[in-house]
């Protein structure tokens, strides 16, 4: 298993380089607030995918090239995603523990 301070580097190595890549990829089919907005998450939560992708499938020779194109597919799929469900995005990420309100409990029984 690597050490935190590899899959830090590695980490931060993989995003400095697969990023601008999907960046040039797709920035141009969004409004740049709504790019920015997802450019944060995507970089706030890079580290723990690789980690999570790296313990599965680091030794694969092709990982990284997997690793671009789950990017690729996920940012395809937010810029798909319906305004209303952009919407929900938002509001769950300004309240990360919204599943923990009486309403989901209330519903998930």
């Amino acid at each position: 298993m690597p050490t935190r301070q590899w899959l830090d580097e590695n980490s931060a190595r993989a995003y400095s380089r697969l990023y601008p890549r999907i960046e040039a990829r797709f920035k141009h089919r969004v409004e740049a607030a709504d790019w920015e907005g997802y450019s944060q998450r995507v970089k706030r939560h890079f580290p723990r995918l690789f980690e999570r992708l790296m313990s599965l499938y680091g030794k694969d020779h092709d990982f990284y090239y997997h690793l671009e194109g789950i990017l690729a597919s996920a940012t395809e799929m937010w810029i798909e995603r319906p305004p209303e469900l952009k919407a929900l995005d938002a509001m769950r990420e300004a309240n990360p523990r919204w599943y923990q309100s009486n309403r989901m409990v209330g519903a998930m029984c």
